[in-house]
């Protein structure tokens, strides 16, 4: 069904894979590494999965959206799901 293409840092930066119509990516890294981590999880998604499909990513909106963008990255869909306000 599906498969883990990353590994957690320290627990806080990883990258997970499922198959379907496209690449689905769901990437997390905190927001002091993302200038680092994104370029450098999603350069490893690129190399397994280019050029076969389609690549989506699941990243929380309004984050990392600088980098992301320098990568070719443009926003299709953008959910906040869940949020906290006290």
């Amino acid at each position: 069904m599906g498969s883990n293409l990353g590994r957690a840092i320290d627990g806080r930066v990883g990258m997970a894979e499922f198959e379907g119509a496209f690449d689905r990516l769901w990437l997390v890294a905190p927001p002091e590494f993302e200038e680092t981590a994104i370029p450098a999880l999603l350069s490893n998604a690129r190399w397994e999965f280019a050029p076969r499909r389609k690549l989506s990513l699941e990243y929380p909106a309004g984050q990392g959206e600088e980098t992301l963008s320098q990568m070719g990255f443009s926003p299709e869909q953008t959910l906040i799901w869940m949020e906290y306000q006290a």
